[in-house]
């Protein structure tokens, strides 16, 4: 049915078009504004809006975000595969290619390579961490030599270190420090993997398909493609999985990796998907529940494109119910509520601390509904109780905690099956997928339903309109008396150089009047940047961190007794804290600020503009239409100068002025396509160049954008000699009316048999 009504409104917008090109309409203007007016455009325009309408069968797209061991296969192998551990695991956020799943009869699965900018990137970025690990290395070098040198002046032997001693000192000291940065680190294990791969980029094209018997045999080969040790690992970018999985049917699933993806086109590559997903699921562990990490992955998304729902998953909840939430509770139930409790407090405070007016977008998403607090190892025992002998230890262990801690409910099969099904929680996740596939069909229909209604109401007020046009071209040919229509003519030509003077003196105020508008576009730029720098900023934070520190068990004496006997001193182990401040920026929010002022700034201008231009046009129209009346004032034959009539032949001028553009021609520099915190020089570098391209390029293109078309429109306007084409062609219209009573008969029969024509095609208007 909806493909039939589809092929009726194509069939039919083809139709028009040959209808009003055969009786030579296509041109009269008040026929093209009246097709302009009611959206009646080409068919190919037609046809791809329809086919956007028709996609029933376009998956639902589910996101999974989560840092890594965050316990996202997990959840997966509980949804997808009903808990068994098929999904690989991934080590490091290098190994953990973005990752794609939809239902297939046949097992297989495609693999996309890094390419030779992506290769170049990682290089890069592996060179920068060991410039910064060899800066770190040799100021802690500095320092420990002078405090050795310190300690030779004091003749503290015991406590003077060998040089081989300083030198692996700084080099774990500058380790510790370039491991803080993800981006760099995780580039830097990636490209040692490069450099000791035995495949070349060439040969990678040849291995982009993979083809299995089973679920399991494509999940052992892809191990050469994303696990740690696989010989495809280093090149491998993102893959797609077409698993014969019953529960993937309907779905989608994009597995994403974590913040900060040392690959540049990766990153962007999963931001893009996370845009057309209807449902994100963000998992956090509930141990460690809502980290800095977590927060910065939830500002990936957006309440744009359609994402319908948002929700945060707190993985690993078994783990909570042994702790202090167990207090005396013997019912595991009460203790998960409790638990759930305490992470919607901590959730709600956690965003109630965080003050970015772009995260606040997104946290009123999540705000929609409670945490769900979901155990995939209790889901694992449920889907495999019978087979308890071939649990993993951990399985093992969690069940004998379940049993000694909860005997009540863990008593017997039945009972133990019921709470491992209300612990795992996985049954009102799927209830989340199936509510929202049946909005999104809703959703999907109510579009569908809406296009075609429109379109057809349209189609019927056009023919209307036509019908209409035809009918009083009939009228005024039997009516109008040819004398008449010479003297009004007669009386017009005389009055032209009156209605010339006055036309142009309208035009050239109203010409004076468009440039105001220059004034009104740039104070909506300037507006939407105003902004920035409440984004933008660096700031300094501080924070403690534990770290290993040793000293001699024994006090300088014995040690240097000790070493004069040969005898080893001990050391003592101990942790310490330590304060650091550092300069940090949320590069993500600023990121995701510059992406919505380059996505909305050119509709919002051109927003702008349509309105001015409204009101420029009405008031054109309607102080020409004053005066010419005024100048015909005296004239009997006035009422030919109607409104409508001066309306539709001043629309050819306005459709020649330029179309305004301010579209955002300019590329995003790759230094801004970052996400996550980024940390001191890093953090202070990538503000300087967002301020660099938002105010040195981005608006200043924007601004001139907008002075060039109030320029051009001016320039296009002064040329237009208005009041000629104004009066040219209200003469016409006089003229053509003349003619058509001088051939009084044959005008008739002509739209006389338009009208039989379209009364054939009026038959022809769809019905939804």
């Amino acid at each position: 049915m909806t493909q039939n009504i589809s092929n009726q409104l194509i069939e039919f917008n083809d139709k028009i078009f040959t209808f009003l090109q055969s009786k030579d309409l296509d041109k009269e203007v008040t026929i093209q504004n009246a097709k302009e007016a009611n959206g009646i455009g080409d068919t190919k325009n037609l046809q791809a809006a329809l086919d956007e309408v028709n996609n029933v069968d376009r998956l639902l797209r589910v996101g999974i975000i989560g840092r890594v061991k965050a316990g996202k296969s997990s959840l997966l192998n509980a949804l997808i595969f009903n808990g068994k551990d098929i999904l690989p695991k991934a080590a490091t956020p290098m190994t953990a290619a973005l990752t794609r799943m939809e239902y297939s009869e046949n097992v297989r699965a495609e693999v996309e390579f890094y390419d030779q900018a992506d290769l170049d990137q990682i290089a890069e970025n592996s060179r920068r961490y060991e410039q910064n690990f060899e800066t770190a290395k040799k100021a802690r070098l500095a320092e420990l030599t002078q405090e050795n040198e310190l300690l030779k002046k004091e003749r503290r032997q015991s406590e003077i270190m060998a040089e081989s001693k300083i030198k692996q000192l700084a080099e774990e000291y500058a380790r510790s420090e370039v491991e803080k940065s993800i981006e760099l680190s995780s580039a830097y294990d990636q490209y040692q993997r490069i450099k000791q791969a035995k495949v070349k980029l060439s040969e990678l094209k040849a291995h982009s398909e993979i083809n299995a018997k089973s679920t399991e045999d494509l999940m052992g080969k892809l191990n050469d493609y994303v696990g740690s040790s696989g010989q495809y690992m280093p090149f491998t970018k993102s893959v797609k999985l077409y698993i014969p999985e019953e529960g993937l049917k309907g779905l989608e699933i994009v597995d994403t990796p974590g913040v900060n993806d040392p690959v540049q086109s990766r990153e962007e590559r999963t931001n893009s998907f996370l845009l057309q997903c209807d449902v994100v699921l963000v998992v956090s562990p509930s141990g460690q529940f809502l980290s800095s990490e977590d927060m910065e992955l939830m500002g990936r998304v957006t309440t744009k494109n359609g994402i319908q729902e948002a929700y945060i998953i707190a993985s690993q909840a078994d783990n909570q119910l042994f702790g202090s939430a167990k207090g005396e509770e013997s019912d595991p139930r009460k203790v998960i509520a409790k638990v759930t409790d305490t992470l919607n407090a901590q959730a709600h405070s956690v965003f109630a601390d965080n003050q970015d007016e772009m995260m606040k977008k997104v946290i009123e998403l999540y705000k929609k509904h409670s945490v769900i607090c979901t155990s995939s190892v209790a889901y694992t025992m449920l889907q495999n109780f019978t087979q308890q002998s071939q649990w993993d230890q951990n399985t093992q262990h969690v069940w004998l905690q379940f049993k000694k801690h909860y005997r009540d409910f863990f008593s017997d099969d039945t009972t133990s099956k019921m709470a491992l099904e209300e612990l795992s929680n996985i049954k009102r996740i799927k209830q989340i997928l199936v509510d929202v596939q049946a909005r999104k069909e809703q959703i999907q229909l109510e579009k569908r339903q809406s296009l075609i209604s429109s379109k057809i109401n349209a189609y019927k007020e056009f023919v209307d309109f036509i019908a209409s046009y035809i009918e009083n071209r009939i009228d005024d040919i039997e009516s109008k008396d040819i004398n008449s229509e010479r003297q009004k003519l007669k009386e017009f030509e005389e009055q032209r150089d009156d209605s010339e003077d006055m036309i142009n003196t309208e035009y050239r105020r109203a010409i004076r009047n468009f440039s105001s508008l220059q004034n009104s576009l740039i104070a909506i730029l300037d507006r939407e940047t105003q902004d920035f720098n409440k984004h933008n900023k660096v700031e300094e934070k501080t924070r403690t961190e534990d770290y290993e520190d040793w000293e001699y068990d024994d006090n300088a004496f014995v040690g240097f007794c000790k070493k004069l006997v040969g005898s080893d001193r001990k050391k003592r182990y101990y942790t310490r804290t330590r304060t650091i401040q550092e300069d940090v920026i949320n590069a993500g929010q600023v990121t995701q600020f510059i992406r919505e002022i380059r996505d909305t700034i050119a509709n919002k201008l051109s927003t702008r503009n349509d309105e001015f231009r409204k009101e420029w046009e009405d008031d054109l129209v309607r102080t020409i239409f004053s005066g010419m009346r005024q100048i015909h004032s005296e004239h009997q034959h006035t009422e030919r100068l109607d409104r409508k009539q001066i309306n539709s032949t001043i629309q050819n001028v306005f459709s020649n002025m330029p179309r305004a553009d301010f579209s955002v021609r300019d590329t995003m520099p790759e230094s801004l396509k970052k996400t996550g915190t980024l940390k001191d020089h890093n953090a202070r570098s990538f503000a300087s160049d967002a301020e660099d391209y938002m105010f040195e390029k981005f608006k200043p293109n924007i601004r001139q954008d907008i002075i060039n078309f109030i320029e051009n429109t001016i320039n296009t306007l002064n040329k237009q000699e208005v009041s000629k084409l104004i009066l040219d062609k209200l003469s016409k219209d006089i003229a053509k009316l003349i003619h058509e009573l001088e051939n009084k008969e044959e005008s008739i029969a002509r739209y006389k048999r338009m009208q039989k024509d379209l009364a054939v095609l009026q038959k022809e208007v769809p019905n939804a």
